[in-house]
């Protein structure tokens, strides 16, 4: 009689033979000393050992080919790999890595064309709305015509174009340029370069203030640039005369 390994649970069963039981989890094991010396005990354990050891295999493979093929594109087809391979046409692995390579340049080459187009575009975009956003400004302040390059050339650099969705937006300090060119037109400085038939402040023709003769503004140990504007814009023919006194 075959003594089982396993019972669910100890009636029935020989008195002598309860002592050999343990229980757990609600059923009796028998407690068995040298069982892994056991013919049945070693079968199952080279059993396992081959399992282990082919699944381990298997999953090297594995691992090998995706590494060799993970990066083979979609259309990549087999049977005209194979028959390639068959004719000698060389090692189609080289060949496949180096139209892989030759095809990621010529995409960055055209990525790069693109950016570079872009650009080109963008950049000329934001100078003609620069050019445009100053022009108007000028003409809205009714800068006098002689100072109009002046006044481009001091606020261009100042300018920033920033884009809003697909809107452009230009500032100066943060603020609208039209707003901070009113702004600087209405100052002390700023009023000298705005037409006499606009200007009311100190600058203008008939303001009231005049010209001093006895400080002459084209000095060279110390010229006055606003003045020099002014005289300019409104008595041509003196600031010649006051140009060659100074000299």
């Amino acid at each position: 009689m075959k003594i089982k390994a396993v019972l669910n649970d100890l009636e029935g069963l020989d008195d002598s033979l309860k002592q050999y039981y343990a229980e757990k989890d609600g059923k009796f094991y028998l407690s068995l000393e040298g069982v892994q010396e056991h013919p049945e005990t070693q079968a199952l354990k080279g059993a396992l050992d081959r399992v282990r050891k082919e699944k381990s295999d298997v999953l090297k493979e594995r691992d090998e080919l995706k590494d060799k093929y993970g990066s083979l594109p979609e259309d990549f087809n087999l049977e005209e790999y194979n028959a390639l391979k068959d004719k000698g046409a060389g090692d189609v692995d080289e060949r496949l890595k180096e139209q892989k390579d030759r095809l990621t340049k010529q995409f960055d080459t055209e990525k790069e064309k693109l950016i570079g187009e872009r650009d080109k575009w963008k950049n000329g975009f934001e100078k003609e709305a620069l050019e445009k956003t100053l022009s108007d400004s000028i003409a809205e302040l009714n800068i006098a015509k002689p100072f109009i390059p002046a006044v481009k050339a001091m606020f261009k650099g100042r300018i920033n174009i920033a884009h809003e969705g697909e809107e452009l937006v230009s500032t100066i300090d943060s603020m609208p340029v039209k707003d901070a060119m009113k702004a600087w037109a209405d100052s002390e400085d700023g009023k000298h370069y705005v037409s006499a038939d606009k200007n009311s402040g100190g600058g203008a023709l008939g303001g009231g203030k005049g010209i001093k003769d006895t400080k002459n503004p084209f000095n060279k140990d110390a010229p006055n640039l606003t003045e020099q504007m002014r005289i300019q814009r409104e008595d041509p023919q003196k600031a010649e005369r006051l140009k060659k006194e100074a000299q």
